[in-house]
């Protein structure tokens, strides 16, 4: 259900890059992921079906890489 809710998310702002956040990890799909991949640089990222994720201490560094990079990040939380 949380993977539809940002699929939606995605096709009402395709600029953005999104993060899901389930439990201490982050985890980006598809095209994001190729992005979140590409500014992580050194950092550890697990691999995960088509999906990339990192732990949550990572979290402010890959979002600042992405940034400077030019890319809008949402961050999506369960509730």
């Amino acid at each position: 259900m949380r993977q539809n809710h940002v699929l939606k998310l995605k096709a009402q702002y395709p600029e953005h890059l999104f993060l899901l956040q389930l439990g201490d990890r982050y985890f980006a799909k598809g095209e994001d992921a190729v992005k979140v991949e590409q500014a992580a640089g050194d950092r550890k990222l697990g691999y995960y079906k088509q999906s990339v994720y990192f732990a949550q201490y990572a979290l402010r560094d890959i979002v600042e890489r992405l940034v400077r990079k030019g890319n809008k990040v949402a961050i999506v939380t369960p509730l």
